[in-house]
């Protein structure tokens, strides 16, 4: 059984007037809204309103609606409240479900920072067709008359009365909730599906004369639970031998309801069932578990729920619960228990509990199924079953409607993405295609080409050969073409203003990124003929700045000269295998600091075997210190 957890929607009609017939216009009217606007309700009932009682010269009547699975019934109990705020302007609306003042939940980009469920508790009304949200006094010491905390429900219907100016909400709230319920009934025609069905005469004739009968058969099959599987078994009451074809309408939520359910009848009741590749299996099927819906609501007619009269025992523990809860939430107003303005409104919300369990429970499934039940009995008594006219009328069915709605596609869901979360429906669109386009682009070592075919600029410099080498491994920091495109209508509009050079600016950040300190061959390598480290720039662009060939000998020269002075200075004593000369430099043998390294061996000795600074640096650099130490033995003895 499907979980429909609190799925009732809940209000509460106040009006100043003095005169009781006022409250019944205004619940006539109510009711009138309704039928016009013929509106096929999900439960199969629309709204249900409670006898009115007073309070302080105020006349009220609450309200609910079961709306289920679809949601969008609780939209439609707004629209028609909204209408009947507008004909009755001195009435106010209190409304609710599961999730508190859900009107808010709508427009939650828009609230007030005060505004969270603990604080808009008694605070949300609709009153003239706009949706009111009691604020608070902007400062602690001000003298104001707005509630402070949580009011009371008359204290906040009075002031909504009085001060309807202060109370009414910004428009940007008002615009959220207008926009839900905008174009309100064509939405509804449009969300209605014809089909073709394959049903005992009987159950024909009743949708034929009561097409809103479709609901509760529906919800009833959906919902059946073990005793209802053994009831379609027998199937008493509509048996399949009298079945003809006849045009039934439902609406999208019902159908989809429908065909997701698996269902294979008994073959000892008789019921034919055909592969899925013949054109009426669907027929078959809908016919089928409609057929079995009013079967099962008809079996529970003469069922009489028995948990109508569980409130009446205290050790209920779902109506204490419930009486614990009103009692959190103010429903008492304060009044003491046992008192006569306390077992008013106890009594109520005990009629409330009866008529409004859960759906997720065995009690609504017995009472709801037993009062839908009762009426299917009591309309099928008014029902002219003619076999041979409705048997007749198969040859003029109007066609049924396409339900290809029913399988929503990547695009369709792309689309309606983007019309409730109002962003542009090409958005993913253009970021595909400029990831396609940058995926295209020509590319090298040393990145991705710009659109132009120009590469950014870089400032030459004189590179080492090591750095030659690295060069072919590691590609140098590019700027991607993409990110150019999108910026540079932003950058030219700044240049202009600022005399701004972005390729000189690229250039040097380039170059301060990229510095590196030379090693001694591009000191001591060649600055003529192929070998130049300026050999590598031949192939750029005539356009592109580079740096005078002058300043790179000044720079060699000063750094042989820097290297000449630490050698005679002595620092570098110790230093062998040193060579200036420009021959073999490959071929020279590695340079060793032969004070360093001596100093290092004496170090060790001094420790004598034991833990200490020059044992720790050998051992990390994969000395053995074992034959080192044997060594300095055998050189001891």
């Amino acid at each position: 059984m499907l979980d429909f957890t609190g799925a009732t929607l809940n209000f509460q009609i106040w009006s100043p007037e003095s005169y009781p017939d006022y409250i019944q216009d205004v619940k006539t009217t109510l009711k009138l809204l309704e039928n016009d606007l013929g509106h096929l309700w999900h439960c199969g009932e629309g709204v249900i309103m409670c006898p009115a009682n007073t309070d302080n010269g105020w006349f009220s009547f609450d309200g609910y609606l079961q709306y289920g699975e679809n949601i969008e019934d609780e939209w439609v109990a707004i629209y028609l409240l909204m209408k009947i705020s507008k004909e009755y302007p001195d009435i106010i609306i209190k409304v609710w479900d599961e999730d508190g003042d859900f009107l808010l939940a709508e427009a939650a980009d828009f609230l007030p920072k005060w505004a969270n469920p603990d604080t808009t508790e008694n605070r949300v009304f609709i009153h003239q067709a706009k949706i009111h949200l009691i604020p608070f006094a902007t400062k602690p010491n001000e003298v104001t008359p707005l509630p402070r905390g949580t009011p009371t429900i008359m204290d906040a219907v009075k002031t909504v009365k009085n001060y309807p100016e202060i109370t009414v909400s910004s428009p940007e709230i008002q615009k959220a909730v207008e926009e839900r319920i905008r174009n309100l009934p064509e939405k509804l025609n449009k969300n209605l599906h014809r089909c073709q069905c394959f049903l005992p005469a009987n159950a024909a004739a009743l949708l034929k004369s009561y097409p809103t009968m479709i609901a509760p058969s529906v919800i009833a099959f959906c919902h059946r639970n073990e005793d209802d599987v053994k009831v379609c078994k027998a199937m008493k009451f509509f048996p399949p031998e009298t079945r003809v074809m006849i045009s039934v309408v439902m609406t999208r939520h019902h159908y989809a309801m429908l065909t997701s359910q698996k269902y294979t009848p008994d073959r000892r009741t008789g019921w034919s069932v055909l592969p899925p590749t013949d054109p009426k299996w669907k027929a078959y099927d809908l016919g089928l578990k409609i057929a079995c819906g009013f079967e099962i609501l008809l079996a529970h007619s003469g069922k009489i729920g028995e948990s109508a009269g569980k409130t009446e025992n205290a050790a209920d523990p779902k109506w204490e619960r419930y009486v614990r809860n009103l009692t959190e939430k103010g429903y008492f107003q304060g009044y003491m228990e046992g008192s006569k303005p306390y077992k008013s409104l106890q009594e109520k919300a005990k009629i409330f509990f009866e008529s409004s369990v859960t759906e997720n429970s065995e009690e609504f499934q017995t009472s709801y199924k037993h009062h839908m039940g009762k009426q299917v009995q009591s309309l099928l008594k008014y029902v002219d079953v003619d076999y041979d006219a409705l048997k007749a009328q198969e040859t003029s069915l109007q066609p049924p409607d396409d339900d290809s709605w029913i399988n929503v596609t990547p695009d369709q869901l792309d689309a309606m993405f983007a019309e409730k979360m109002k962003v542009p429906v090409n958005g993913t669109e253009d970021l595909a295609e400029g990831l396609t386009s940058f995926l295209e682009k020509v590319s090298s070592y040393e990145g991705v080409e710009n659109v132009n075919g120009r590469k950014p600029p870089i400032a030459p410099r004189k590179k080492s050969s090591s750095a030659r080498k690295s060069s072919l491994q590691q590609p140098s920091r590019k700027v991607s073409s993409l990110s150019m495109a999108s910026t540079s209508s932003n950058i030219s509009a700044l240049t202009d203003k600022m005399g701004f050079d972005p390729d000189g600016f690229a250039a040097a950040m380039q170059n301060i990124l990229d510095f590196g300190v030379p090693d001694d061959e591009s000191f001591h390598s060649n600055e003529s003929g192929d070998d130049s480290s300026f050999s590598e720039y031949s192939s750029e662009p005539e356009d592109e700045f580079h740096l005078p060939q002058a300043s790179d000998r000044v720079s060699n020269d000063l750094m042989q000269s820097m290297e000449q002075e630490l050698i005679d200075s002595g620092v570098m004593q110790g230093r062998e295998d040193i060579s200036t000369s420009n021959e073999d430099i490959e071929f020279q043998p590695v340079a060793i600091n032969a004070a360093a390294l001596n100093g290092l061996l004496e170090s060790y000795r001094s420790q004598h075997g034991l833990p200490g600074p020059a044992s720790s640096l050998l051992g990390s650099m994969g000395v053995p210190l074992e034959k080192l130490a044997a060594n300095e033995k055998k050189d001891v003895q």
